[in-house]
């Protein structure tokens, strides 16, 4: 379970494997149905209002949760081999650490059809689907040494 803060427009729910058990390839996969399930602990009536349910991929996922605005013109910069993951400021030129990062570093790898998935929210907590980002990948190159 999870807990749904009210002054949020969106809820994080725990990784959940869909279709299950396709690691191990135990059985094919069919239809399924996605069930949510919701409580109140305080007293009276309420409706839960869902209007989308988004599902992402979870291997190589990163969840940014930001304590500090993000304006036009500023710079998100997670960098996950140098462990950076700072805002840059357009305006005074500083960069400094606005977002605790959680989830692993992201990786893209060769040979392999990569997506990037990119969803921001707004001063509201609220995905707005008419914002629109400018995103700049770069990758490393990798190279084993023994």
């Amino acid at each position: 379970s999870v807990y749904a803060d009210p002054d949020y427009g969106y809820v994080l729910l725990p990784p959940v494997e869909l279709p299950p058990n396709q690691l191990l390839r135990e059985t094919y996969p069919h239809s399924m149905d996605f069930v949510l399930y919701a409580s109140k602990y305080s007293g009276g009536s309420s409706t839960l209002d869902v209007d989308q349910i988004l599902l992402l991929p979870l291997a190589q996922g990163a969840n940014f949760l930001g304590f500090s605005y993000m304006y036009e013109n500023n710079i998100l910069i997670d960098d996950s081999f140098r462990g950076l993951h700072n805002v840059h400021y357009s305006l005074s030129g500083s960069e400094l650490v606005a977002h605790i990062r959680q989830g692993g570093p992201l990786r893209f790898f060769p040979r392999v059809f990569n997506r990037l998935f990119f969803i921001m929210v707004n001063q509201n907590n609220d995905i707005d689907i008419m914002r629109a980002a400018v995103l700049q990948v770069f990758q490393r190159e990798t190279r084993r040494v023994l």
